[in-house]
């Protein structure tokens, strides 16, 4: 079919419908992809899915396509050697195993729809890995403290020294000429250290590395010396943070793309039920609008049954006609108009 055919049908329109119920990013590029078929075998199939997807839901109800994450950009990250996920990226990957999960063992139990049923079985169970990044990311996206053992003693090293460091900080704080030398009482950051801000004319009054000025020249940045090997020990431990974590997520980005292959067909079994349940909400919408269509018949009979035959007779036909019936009228020429369309589809 060429493109004047597509616009005689309205095709895109009838596209841009079903569209607006896809759930998922492979619902949509399933969608995206549709073409009018040319052959009766393939019209037949593709109008049995469609019916399966109405019976499921009757039956099962509306299944929450729009809930899974697209992961299609992770599963290519994670085969990539030398790169990492990140945790937040992780757990994405966890929560679309755990939703295509939930719903391909919804779908599967559903009666009256053989075909779609069968595709759902197919949903690979990937729970071993979501369930190893589940125990080591938090929901906040952040990686857990006892995801290793190593992770575990070093953030409690560091909890320490923070607690030692803010001591020290404190001594100056709250010291008997903190008003007098201090730009502000407060700890803040600086090149990775933590530093007091000093009044530029009382710098030499507290010994210590000095890691930079004010915008203004005003004040300066000043690590004390007693913090100095405390910071040291910081940053040093914070490394061994950065590099523990890294080594995680490494891990966990390695069980994602030994499966890579596996969840990327996940993902396109959820794309095709979802696509067919995106058309089996267009088709329960419209049979909606042909319900409130009848509706508006009824109510126009109605309206013509309490005009006498004279008055009808003597009346003109657009005089006669109820808002009702006038909206019917507009309603149907709508329906049909788009019913041609769907049929030629």
């Amino acid at each position: 079919m060429n493109s004047n055919t597509y616009r005689t049908l309205e095709f895109e329109t009838i596209r841009a419908l079903v569209l607006s119920h896809a759930g998922s990013a492979s619902g949509r590029a399933q969608i995206e992809a549709l073409a009018p078929h040319t052959s009766h075998a393939a019209v037949k199939a593709a109008l049995g899915r469609t019916s399966e997807a109405v019976q499921i839901l009757q039956s099962i109800g509306r299944q929450p396509y729009h809930e899974l994450q697209d992961i299609a950009e992770h599963l290519a990250a994670s085969r990539v050697r030398g790169l990492h996920l990140e945790a937040r990226q992780l757990a994405e990957v966890a929560s679309f195993i755990e939703g295509a999960n939930e719903i391909g063992r919804r779908v599967s139990q559903a009666t009256g729809a053989p075909e779609l049923s069968r595709l759902a079985v197919d949903v690979p169970d990937a729970t071993p890995v979501a369930a190893a990044i589940r125990r080591a990311v938090l929901p906040t996206g952040e990686v857990a403290d006892d995801a290793s053992p190593k992770l575990s003693e070093v953030r409690r090293g560091l909890a320490r020294l923070k607690s030692q460091l803010q001591s020290v900080m404190e001594s100056y704080l709250k010291g008997k000429d903190a008003e007098r030398i201090l730009q502000d009482k407060v700890v803040t950051m600086r090149n990775d250290r933590y530093v007091l801000l000093l009044k530029a004319e009382h710098r030499g009054q507290v010994p210590g590395i000095i890691h930079g000025t004010s915008g203004s020249g005003a004040s300066f940045f000043v690590e004390p010396m007693p913090a100095v090997e405390v910071n040291n020990d910081i940053v040093r431990l914070a490394e061994d943070e950065r590099a523990e974590v890294v080594r995680i997520l490494t891990d966990l980005t390695a069980r994602v793309g030994a499966r890579a292959d596996v969840l990327e067909r996940g993902v396109e079994i959820l794309g095709l039920l979802d696509a067919a349940q995106a058309m089996a909400l267009t088709a329960a919408e419209r049979r909606l609008l042909w319900r409130a269509a009848l509706f508006l018949w009824m109510m126009c009979l109605s309206a013509m049954e309490s005009i006498t035959p004279a008055a009808r007779c003597n009346t003109p036909l657009a005089e006669s006609l109820s808002p009702a019936s006038i909206a019917f009228l507009t309603l149907f020429t709508a329906l049909r108009n788009s019913e041609r369309r769907l049929a030629l589809c």
